[in-house]
């Protein structure tokens, strides 16, 4: 009989939590299952590090500001979602300063006039980066001749290199990153995944067969023109 009441109770805990977590999670009109970013999506929908909007959109293809994404990693780095900023300052001023604590950007290379602008995927490397352990990096120049379009003299080109050798970046399919090009909302999403779940990471090892162009499993079904990030 007591072996009985374990098992029911067992049950109802296990029924309790899975009904907890179906409120939960969030669910978005123009976001399918199939989408190769629902997980990652999903995930930083959950933890407050991204969200809709009020008519229950996603928006997955719009372009990220650097409002937007510094927003995104300061929720990423400290779980702590702050208050919007009021009028006269933008909305993610604090979000801003924040992020100038935390050291993930300094005001030289990220100016406060700058949060409406759509941010370049060179800058969204500097601030991943700058995230992550300061760690050297094995194998800097094999690992950079991976990348095409990413050499000495491009900016951040450091920072860039770090990020894939970490297994958070991984580019385009043809072997580019892109430095100059715009970084989605869905993008985004799986760049913040891969940095908080170090599970979610693909680092890169020279002495692998896996090249850049390899990509993962939750990606497999990914557009040939969108970036695997």
């Amino acid at each position: 009989m007591k072996k009985i009441s374990v098992i029911t109770l067992t049950a109802i805990l296990l029924f309790t939590t899975s009904a907890v977590y179906a409120v939960k999670q969030q669910t978005y009109k123009d976001l399918k299952a199939t989408n190769w970013a629902y997980e990652s999506i999903q995930a930083m929908s959950d933890k407050d590090v991204m969200k809709g909007y009020p008519d229950s959109s996603f928006k997955p293809q719009s372009t990220v500001t650097y409002g937007e994404f510094i927003k995104m990693m300061v929720v990423a780095v400290t779980g702590e979602v702050l208050k919007v900023a009021e009028k006269p300052h933008h909305w993610a001023h604090n979000y801003y300063k924040e992020g100038l604590e935390l050291s993930l950007f300094e005001e030289s290379e990220i100016d406060i006039t700058m949060l409406d602008q759509p941010i370049p995927r060179s800058d969204m490397a500097l601030i991943i980066s700058n995230g992550l352990e300061k760690t050297g990096i094995e194998n800097y120049s094999k690992i950079e001749a991976m990348v095409k379009d990413v050499e000495s003299t491009t900016k951040y080109s450091y920072q860039i290199i770090k990020s894939y050798a970490a297994g958070i970046l991984s580019g385009y399919s043809d072997g580019t990153f892109k430095p100059q090009g715009t970084l989605t909302r869905a993008e985004s999403s799986l760049v913040l995944y891969r940095y908080i779940d170090e599970r979610k990471r693909t680092p890169i090892k020279i002495n692998e067969k896996k090249t850049l162009n390899d990509v993962e499993n939750n990606t497999e079904n990914i557009d040939a023109k969108e970036s695997v990030i």
